[in-house]
C-alpha cells in the first residue's frame, strides 16, 4: 500500500468536562459569526464548512421551542439544553459542490410564532489527496465490486438515519478510540489495483492485530456484525444524528441494542473485509454524511491553559 505522510497524533490529547442536563458536553469553540433575527439568533462555531465535515451551530433567544436548519436540501433539528440554547452539527457531503448557500433557521417561539432567519453557509475543498492500494486477495471479485460496496453503504445509512434527541455521548466528549496515530486519510480517493476507485470513509490509524479498539463516546450499539468491505464492524448511535463505525475487527464483544460507555473496549482491531493489514479503521456520519473523524474530536479538545 502507498501510505501518505500525512500524521496526526492523538494519542495524549486532553479533553474537556462541561455537563449539561442530558449529561453530554457541548465542543469546546467559539461562535464565529451571529445572525440576528428578531427574536433569536443564530450562531455559527466556523467561518468555513469544507467539504466531509461538520460544524457547530446553535439559535438562542429566551423564547426558542424547536429549531432546525434548512441547508443541502436538507432539514437538521436542533437540540435544546439547560441554558436554553439549542445546538446541533451541520455537515456537507464529501462531493458538496464548493460555493456559498443560502442557508435558513426555522425558528418555533413558545407562543406558537415562527421566523425564517437566512444566513450564508460557505462550503470549501475538504483538499483529499489519492492514494494507490494493491489489494491481493482471493475474494478481490467481491471486494471490489461496486454493486456490493453499494448495498453496503446503503444498509449502513438506513441504520444510521435515525436521530435521537437525547445525546448519549457523555461529560467527556469524544475521544480517540485507539493510541496510534492516525494514517491514510479521510476523503482519500483510493485507487484499487489501477483499476477500481473509491472514496475513503474514515481514518486509519496505525495498529496491531488484537489491539483494543474502544467507544470514541457514550451510545448505543445499532449493528455489529459481518459486512463485505468492512469485515467485523461496530456502529454505534451517540445522539442527535451522531454515530462512529469501526470496521474489519478480529473480535467484537458488544450486540445490538447494547449500551455502551466512552472508552469501553468493543472489539480488538483486526483485518478483516477489504484490507491489507491489520489496522484500525474508524469512521463518523453527522445527519446523514460521512465526516472527518479527527477533525470532530478537535471540537472537543479542551485548550492548552494560558
Amino acid at each position: 500500500m502507498h501510505l501518505i505522510g500525512y500524521v496526526v497524533v492523538l494519542a495524549s490529547v486532553l479533553f474537556g468536562s462541561m455537563t449539561i442536563s442530558l449529561a453530554a458536553q457541548i465542543p469546546n469553540v467559539d461562535a464565529s459569526t451571529a445572525y440576528e433575527g428578531e427574536s433569536a439568533a443564530v450562531n455559527l462555531y466556523f467561518s468555513q464548512l469544507p467539504q466531509g465535515r461538520a460544524g457547530l451551530i446553535s439559535v438562542s433567544g429566551s423564547a426558542v421551542e424547536h429549531a432546525e436548519i434548512q441547508v443541502f436540501g436538507r432539514a437538521t433539528r436542533l437540540f435544546r439544553t439547560d441554558e436554553g440554547v439549542h445546538y446541533g452539527f451541520v455537515s456537507a457531503p464529501i462531493e458538496q459542490a464548493i460555493r456559498r448557500y443560502e442557508a435558513f433557521a426555522d425558528v418555533t417561539y413558545t407562543d406558537g410564532s415562527t421566523e425564517s432567519i437566512r444566513f450564508p453557509l460557505d462550503v470549501v475543498s475538504g483538499n483529499f489527496i489519492q492514494q494507490t492500494v494493491l489489494l491481493i486477495n482471493n475474494g478481490e471479485d467481491e471486494l471490489l465490486n461496486p454493486e456490493i460496496e453499494s448495498q453496503e453503504l446503503q444498509t449502513i445509512f438506513e441504520l444510521a438515519a435515525p436521530v435521537s434527541d437525547d445525546a448519549l455521548w457523555g461529560d467527556q466528549g469524544f475521544i480517540a478510540p485507539i493510541s496510534g496515530e492516525l494514517t491514510s486519510p479521510f476523503g482519500a480517493v483510493r485507487v484499487f489495483n489501477d483499476t477500481y476507485r473509491t472514496l475513503h470513509t474514515g481514518w486509519d490509524f496505525n495498529a496491531r492485530l488484537g489491539d483494543p479498539m474502544v467507544s470514541m463516546a457514550g451510545g448505543r450499539v445499532v449493528f455489529a456484525g459481518l459486512l463485505p468491505i468492512r469485515g467485523h464492524y461496530i456502529l454505534i448511535d451517540h445522539g442527535w444524528g451522531i454515530y462512529s463505525g469501526y470496521a474489519h475487527l478480529s473480535l467484537s464483544y458488544v450486540t445490538q441494542g447494547q449500551r455502551v460507555y466512552p472508552g469501553q473496549v468493543i472489539g480488538r482491531v483486526g483485518s478483516t473485509g477489504r484490507s491489507t493489514s491489520a489496522h484500525a479503521h474508524v469512521e463518523m456520519i453527522a445527519n446523514g454524511n460521512w465526516v472527518d473523524v479527527a477533525d470532530f474530536l478537535k471540537l472537543f479538545i479542551r485548550p492548552a491553559a494560558q
